[in-house]
């Protein structure tokens, strides 16, 4: 620097304490603008360089590296700690600045949901058996029978309270995750649902004010369903936010404005989880009190009724105008595939672990469609019909996509057909993350070379399955870990980190980290219960459906057979690449954890990178 420009001591301090401070004021607040954060360090940084060269003695440059180091240490505390601040902080301000930028989508949701209600009303004034249909024979047949008892609410007077309250709560999460889900097919899904809800609901009010019984239906049914029906209104809404993403990408690629449409949708959704707890709570513990003065009754309705108006209109309104400028814009920016990379090589948080994962998910997700799902699913496709259409095998309707694999539960033929589909999926998903396998050729050498082991990795991985009865067949999961699988298929497709590990080096390994991947286990025991709740779906029965108008089988068994199969196939090729890459992320961070390999590498490099602080 010249000396022309050289200041003093105390003319830098003038002119840059401001920023100095803003930056220490931001560093004590719990919600931090991350953008300003980053400008500041850069700056503090610049100062810190300047005072170094020209104060190397003076207290200016100690308090500037205690302060960068202060801004360092606060981005790794707050990226690994988990504290009862961060959901306040969700509560009392991201999830009320979304539920206002969403505030259009909650209106088309509340309408849609009115608008079937009215139908539902209208259908069941003019037509007596609408009711009959739309809620089921039994639930009327029950009804009736309670009304000639003089109970006609007893329907909710189930015994096992807790049991009740978990089936309840259940229920309707699996309700809101199809109305947040089906967004993907543009919000028509997700309509659907509401549709569907709101018909049902009119349907069923309508049915007990015929019956002379409104009042006391209304006072009953509305202690949990006017906070049961709200969560699902919003679910609604998460899922048309997800819808637009998708139909109008505005400025952004369509792939990145769906990613920032379902982070923003999935904030939406995680406002509902209370809600449907507090529902299930009331339906079971408070519902059932149909004994209760009506004046009471009606206070819990209308205080469930004032809950829902403050927590989704009035405060989300009052926080954008009053709140909202105190604290850094919540808008989620997304990360730029050009710039975002991932060292599988170093040690890393369950966070940072995930974000890496389900950015190699959606980076892979068009190569895993293409070469995985589409090939597989033709195979299969083919397989089924065949063996169906000429009854070669019984083959077994079961839900659980794991009874595909019991060779005491199908055929052999059957068995043997999903082993090798399994085994092909495995290679073409180590394919699409290999480095300098591109051309056809270069494909069909991989398989040529590692298919053989891969099979036979399957086939371990397998064994314990067939052997163990069904009722403990999770004990195979304690036997042969699925993170010792991943880790078998690491060394098995040359990985360098572990080829040179013996078998059993590698299973004592997994045995010996198995608590360090609960976390992920259970994310994806969650995801996979989703992904059969989409699978029993209204969107399977319009594929039957469809299927039994073109005649393929000649029952209706047969064409549920074939439709559940190919569905669970098809979420297990989707979910299957996002479980290795979790898991595959999470072994290769334990990997660097015991043998300090990212902390050997970064040894090598000490002192020929610039430092911008220094350790005092």
């Amino acid at each position: 620097m010249e000396k022309s420009n050289y200041l003093t001591e105390s003319q830098f301090i003038e002119q840059n304490h401001k920023q100095w401070k803003e930056l220490e004021a931001l560093l004590e607040r719990q919600t931090k603008d991350a953008d300003r954060l980053h400008n500041l360090f850069v700056k503090v940084s610049s100062d810190l360089s300047y005072a170094r060269t020209f104060y190397p003695n003076r207290s200016v440059r100690l308090y500037l590296n205690n302060l960068t180091q202060r801004v360092l240490d606060s981005m790794r505390t707050t990226e690994d700690k988990f504290s009862f601040q961060k959901i306040v902080n969700f509560f009392a301000h991201i999830l009320p600045s979304e539920i206002y930028k969403s505030r259009k989508a909650f209106l088309v949701s509340l309408s849609v949901f009115l608008i079937a209600l009215g139908i539902g009303i209208i259908s069941s004034a003019h037509n007596d058996e609408f009711p009959t249909i739309i809620l089921g024979e039994s639930y009327i047949a029950e009804t009736e029978n309670n009304i000639n008892n003089g109970d006609p609410m007893a329907i909710y007077k189930d015994d096992d309270k807790v049991g009740m309250t978990l089936r309840i709560t259940t229920n309707n999460i699996k309700v809101s995750f199809l109305a947040f889900v089906l967004g993907l097919l543009g919000s028509v899904g997700t309509i659907f649902v509401l549709m569907s809800n709101g018909i049902m609901v009119g349907a069923f009010q309508y049915y007990f004010f015929s019956k002379g019984l409104f009042l006391t239906s209304f006072l009953t049914i509305w202690i949990h369903g006017t906070i049961e029906i709200s969560a699902i209104i919003v679910a609604g809404a998460a899922g048309i936010v997800l819808g637009n993403g998708l139909l109008f990408p505005k400025t952004y690629k369509r792939t990145t404005a769906l990613q920032v449409s379902a982070l923003r949708a999935l904030r939406i959704l995680l406002g509902t989880v209370p809600l449907f707890i507090i529902a299930g709570l009331l339906e079971s513990f408070v519902t059932r009190q149909t004994h209760l003065p009506t004046v009471v009754k009606a206070g819990i309705i209308f205080l469930s009724f004032i809950f829902i108006l403050v927590m989704f209109v009035i405060y989300p309104w009052y926080h954008n105008k009053y709140i909202q400028k105190d604290y850094h814009n919540f808008d989620i920016i997304p990360n730029h595939t050009d710039a975002y990379s991932i060292n599988r090589h170093s040690f890393r948080s369950l966070s940072q672990i995930f974000s890496d994962s389900f950015f190699e998910f959606r980076k892979y997700f068009g190569a895993n469609l293409s070469q995985i799902l589409l090939p597989s699913l033709a195979m299969l496709t083919i397989s089924l019909w065949i063996f169906i259409k000429f009854n070669i095998t019984d083959i077994p309707f079961d839900e659980k996509f794991i009874s595909f694999y019991k060779l005491k539960h199908g055929s052999p033929i059957f068995v043997f057909t999903l082993w090798v589909l399994v085994s092909l999926a495995i290679c073409f998903l180590k394919i699409t993350m290999a480095e300098g396998v591109k051309s056809g050729l270069e494909k069909l050498k991989f398989i040529k070379q590692y298919y053989p082991k891969i099979s036979l990795a399957v086939l371990l991985l397998y064994l314990p399955y067939a052997i163990i009865p069904n009722n403990f067949s999770w004990i195979a999961y304690l036997i042969i870990p699925p993170h010792f699988f991943v880790l078998l298929i690491e060394k098995i497709t040359g990985e360098a980190r572990f080829k040179n590990y013996s078998i059993y080096d590698l299973y004592s390994i997994s045995m010996r980290n198995w608590p360090q991947f609960l976390v992920i286990y259970v994310v994806l025991l969650f995801i996979f219960w989703m992904s059969i709740i989409l699978i029993n779906s209204p969107v399977t029965g319009v594929v039957i459906d469809f299927i039994k108008w073109h005649d393929i089988f000649e029952n209706f068994r047969a064409e549920n057979l074939f439709v559940s199969h190919l569905m669970h196939w098809i979420m297990f090729c989707i979910v299957f690449p996002l479980s290795y890459y979790l898991i595959s992320n999470e072994l290769y961070s334990i990997d660097c954890k015991l043998t300090s390999f990212d902390l050997n590498e970064r040894l090598k490099k000490f002192g020929k990178d610039a430092l911008v602080f220094e350790k005092e």
